[in-house]
């Protein structure tokens, strides 16, 4: 299938309803933007596309997941609403909430158990070493001692 590229000039567009405010400018400053993005020596869609997507980078680490808070519904912090007065979807989605909330904290702590481990492996090496280097060192100050002495 083959593309094709059609450019529509401002004049061109009816919109059904106004633009007032807040909107008219910021759908400027994205115009804007994007036009800015295009003439500053050309647009670099793989790395526009990379920044959009997926926050500048190509693979997501299990570490950038964890720190991530997954996000509260909204009808659980309204004040007006009681848990009582939910209607089915919203405590079905409440319900999701939780269980995903809690298998987020306990993939933290597995995560923070494992670099527990990792650091206690990382110190017992850096304590072996010390200790060969010790004895290495003795073993040294040895032969010199008797060849002094001789």
């Amino acid at each position: 299938m083959q593309e094709i590229s059609i450019f529509v000039f401002n004049f061109e567009i009816c919109t059904k309803f106004p633009i007032f405010g807040i909107f008219r400018d910021t759908l400027g400053y994205a115009i804007l933007q994007l036009w800015l993005r295009r003439n500053a020596g050309g647009d670099n869609a793989r790395e526009r596309a990379l920044d959009e997507m997926m926050d500048g980078v190509l693979e997501v680490k299990n570490e950038d997941i964890l720190k991530q808070d997954i996000p509260r519904p909204e009808f659980m912090d309204d004040p007006e609403l009681r848990e009582s007065e939910w209607n089915e979807e919203q405590k079905k989605v409440a319900k999701d909430y939780e269980k995903r909330v809690k298998t987020l904290e306990e993939d933290r702590v597995k995560h923070r158990k494992a670099l527990e481990a990792e650091v206690k492996k990382q110190q017992q090496g850096v304590q072996d070493a010390l200790a060969s280097f010790d004895v290495a060192l003795q073993e040294l100050y040895n032969k010199l001692e008797f060849k002094i002495f001789n």
